[in-house]
C-alpha cells in the first residue's frame, strides 16, 4: 500500500538552495500565463530534456510566491518547488499539506519518475490531481496543452477538447449516445474507426470506452434531489438531450485520440483518486470499486480528464497507432485532470 513517504523515499541527498536570482524585495507574484511545476525527486535525477521542455515554465527570471517555502529538503528551482523526501523525512506531509491550501494550486502539477500509482497518496494530499511522469511520451503534450489553456489575465484555465484546432475537427469523426442501445452501437463505430486509423490494441480501446461511457450515462446524470436518474445496466432505449454523451474520434500526430464528453460535470478527481488507491489495497482485490477507474489509467498510453463543474466533463484516451511500434511505447503514465471555470 503506498504512503506520502514512501512515494519519495528513494530519494537521499540533502539539497542546497538554488539561486534564482530573484531579489526578496519583488512582488511575490506569478504569471497568469505560468504553471508550476513541483518535482518529486533531486534536481540531478530529472532527465535533461525536462528541464528544457517549455522554457517559459522553467525561466527564472520571474518573481515567485513560493521563495518563502526555501529550506532543509525544499528548494525553489526556476519555476518549479523541489521536494525531497529523503532530506525533509516526517514533515514532508507538512509541506504537501501547504500546496492543498495555496491559491496557485489549481495552476501546478506533479512531476517525477516514480510509478504513478505510487504517488496517489501525495495527489490526495495536496490536491494537486495531476502528475507528469518523466518517462510518459505524452507528459510533456499535457503540459504544453495545459499552458495554452491559461487566459491572458489570471482565473482558471479553459477547458475544451484537448488538442482541438479546426484541422482536428475537420478531421474528427463524432456520435451522440442518448441510450445504452446507442451506446453499444457507438462502440462498434468508434472502435471500427480508429482500427481504419491504424490503432494498436483494440481491446483495450473497447474496455475504455465502455468505462467511461457507462460513466457518463449512468453515473453523471442526476434528479432534482440530486440522485442518480439511471440505474447502472438499466436498458434505456433514449434519454433526454440532457443526459446525451459526445463522442469524437481524430487522428493527431501519430495517435488516435476519442474524447467522452457529459453535460453534468460531476465527476471529481478526488472520486478517481479514491478509486485508483482502493484497488492498490487488499479490499480493493475483492470488489471493483474503482476497478474501472484502473483499467482507464493501465491500459491507454493517455488517459486525461477536463471538467467545467455542473456543466461538462470530457474524459481523452491517447492510443498509439502503426506510428508507434509496440516497443516504443512508454508503460509509464501520468495522472491527468484540469478543472476550468
Amino acid at each position: 500500500m503506498p504512503s506520502l513517504e514512501g512515494a519519495l523515499n528513494p530519494l537521499a541527498a540533502p539539497l542546497c538552495v538554488v539561486n534564482t536570482g530573484i531579489a526578496p524585495a519583488v512582488e511575490r507574484g506569478l504569471p497568469s500565463t505560468l504553471p508550476v511545476l513541483c518535482w518529486l525527486g533531486r534536481r540531478e535525477v530529472i532527465p535533461a530534456h525536462w528541464w528544457k521542455i517549455s522554457p517559459t515554465v522553467l525561466e527564472a527570471s520571474h518573481p515567485v510566491t513560493l521563495l518563502d517555502w526555501q529550506g532543509d529538503g525544499v528548494c525553489l528551482i526556476d519555476m518549479g518547488l523541489l521536494l525531497d523526501g529523503g532530506t525533509l523525512g516526517e514533515t514532508l506531509p507538512d509541506w504537501v499539506s501547504k500546496l492543498a491550501s495555496h491559491p496557485y494550486r489549481h495552476r501546478m502539477a506533479w512531476v517525477g519518475g516514480v510509478e504513478t500509482m505510487s504517488v496517489i497518496p501525495v495527489l490526495q494530499a495536496s490536491g494537486i490531481p495531476r502528475y507528469l511522469h518523466t518517462a510518459d511520451m505524452l507528459a510533456p503534450i499535457w503540459l504544453a496543452d495545459w499552458q495554452k489553456r491559461w487566459p491572458v489575465a489570471g482565473g482558471r484555465c479553459d477547458v475544451d477538447i484537448p488538442f482541438s484546432s479546426q484541422a482536428v475537427m475537420e478531421c474528427s469523426q463524432a456520435w451522440v449516445v442518448d441510450g445504452s442501445v446507442a451506446l453499444e452501437k457507438t462502440v462498434h463505430a468508434v472502435v471500427d474507426c480508429c482500427q481504419d486509423m491504424g490503432i494498436h490494441a483494440v481491446s483495450e480501446l473497447r474496455t475504455c470506452l465502455v468505462e467511461a461511457l457507462t460513466n457518463a450515462l449512468y453515473h453523471a446524470p442526476v434528479d432534482a434531489a440530486g440522485q442518480l436518474k439511471y440505474e447502472k445496466h438499466q436498458p434505456l432505449e433514449a434519454t433526454p438531450q440532457a443526459d446525451h454523451v459526445a463522442v469524437r474520434v481524430f487522428p493527431w500526430q501519430g495517435w488516435v485520440v476519442v474524447t467522452i464528453t457529459d453535460r453534468w460535470g460531476r465527476l471529481t478527481p478526488e472520486v478517481l483518486l479514491k478509486g485508483l488507491y482502493h484497488q492498490t489495497t487488499d479490499e480493493g482485490l475483492l470488489d471493483e470499486d474503482g476497478r474501472g477507474m484502473l483499467l482507464m489509467h493501465l491500459l491507454p498510453q493517455g488517459w486525461a480528464n477536463f471538467r467545467v463543474p455542473g456543466h461538462q466533463l470530457t474524459t481523452v484516451f491517447i492510443h498509439p497507432t502503426q506510428a508507434h511500434p509496440a516497443p516504443d511505447v512508454s508503460p509509464a503514465r501520468s495522472f491527468w485532470f484540469v478543472e476550468g471555470a
